[in-house]
């Protein structure tokens, strides 16, 4: 939900439009059929212990499906 409320956050550029706020960060190209690129996320996987991908990834379906 952070990462969700993070990128939908909103600022104005130096033309006064609306702009998303992770693009001052983040390059990306925009796409040829007008399409809104998706802002740059990076997801861990380790296979140590209890929190390996096999249980993290079910969860992770899990908890960004409303998303």
């Amino acid at each position: 939900m952070k990462y969700s409320r993070f990128f939908k956050r909103q600022i104005k550029d130096t033309h006064g439009k609306d702009k998303p706020m992770w693009r001052t960060r983040w390059m990306a190209r925009v796409a040829e059929r007008g399409e809104a690129p998706h802002p740059p996320v990076l997801i861990v996987f380790n296979h140590v212990g209890a929190r390996g991908p096999n249980r993290t990834v079910p969860r992770l379906q899990e908890l960004t499906r409303p998303l």
